[in-house]
């Protein structure tokens, strides 16, 4: 009897062992990470960057390829727990030059963790119609201690996502957005900054269920049409035309909070367009210029 114990013990940890061990494939080129990506794996990047444009145009590969809406973009498609992970004190960059494509996309995926990732377009910086994080019919995402610089439109945008959560984490220098979240579920962004973002609706959550912001900073963003435009009268916008833009912009969703975050030195007609799709609790909403004043400091 004894012996029959040892024996489906010794069953049980093998099988949790093949459940649960990944492969680890450490990486230093771009052509070594996309050869790299698929299921049950972690990718270690180590080095400085990795320039996903140095891709050749025509790579393909059973679970990612050079391809999306624009053409260029690196597209992972039917992975299930898959690690990226920067090695090293600082973010390991991930970056693409292109600046009409999202620099990853996650199709059909689950189990999905990005970390210590510095991820955006580059080396040079511009105006870009490309995001950074593209995630669409995928679950349980994970993005820790990483930074989503826009030189694009925005950081993330989730299609039809369940459990997404970013911690410590930062979105800047979006363009157009911060993020976008449509019918999605259980989404949270717990210790992350947005700051520095600009231009028209910044945080866009529609037909979504379960979001929330939780001590967090959102800081320094300017959610208008081009605020370089010359002559442009931010306040006159506001006022007189049948049209405004917010820091939140919330359609058709329920149960979205904002919990003990510092919502400061921002720009814009609302913080949100309906006072009744926010639930702000504890927070702190200073120092901020709302032209329609739904919300006020």
């Amino acid at each position: 009897m004894n012996n029959l114990k040892y024996l489906v013990l010794i069953v049980a940890i093998a099988t949790s062992k093949t459940l649960f061990c990944q492969n680890i494939i450490k990486v230093k080129t771009a052509l070594e990470f996309a050869n790299a990506i698929g299921s049950d794996i972690t990718i270690e990047v180590i080095g400085d960057i990795i320039d996903i444009s140095n891709l050749p145009e025509n790579f393909k590969k059973n679970n990612c390829e050079i391809g999306g809406s624009s053409g260029q973009e690196l597209v992972i498609s039917n992975v299930n727990n898959l690690t990226i992970q920067g090695i090293g004190a600082s973010q390991v960059k991930l970056i693409t030059k292109p600046t009409y494509g999202n620099v990853l996309v996650f199709e059909k995926s689950s189990n999905i963790k990005i970390e210590n990732i510095f991820a955006g377009h580059g080396p040079e910086k511009g105006e870009c119609i490309g995001g950074v994080f593209k995630f669409i019919d995928s679950k349980k995402i994970n993005i820790k201690n990483s930074t989503m610089d826009g030189s694009g439109i925005e950081g993330i945008r989730a299609i039809n996502v369940t459990d997404l959560i970013m911690t410590n984490s930062i979105i800047t220098n979006c363009t157009s957005s911060i993020l976008s979240l449509f019918d999605c579920r259980n989404i949270s962004f717990e210790d992350c900054d947005f700051k520095e973002n600009k231009n028209y609706n910044l945080i866009r959550i529609s037909s979504s269920i379960g979001v929330s912001f939780l001590r967090c900073k959102i800081k320094d963003n300017f959610a208008m049409p081009n605020p370089d435009t010359s002559g442009f009268d931010v306040k006159s916008f506001c006022e007189w035309f049948n049209f405004s833009y917010s820091i939140f912009d919330i359609d058709e969703s329920i149960s979205v909070k904002v919990t003990e975050c510092i919502i400061s030195n921002n720009e814009s007609c609302n913080l949100s367009k309906n006072k009744a799709d926010l639930e702000l609790i504890n927070c702190v909403v200073k120092n901020n210029v709302f032209y329609k004043m739904y919300f006020n400091n």
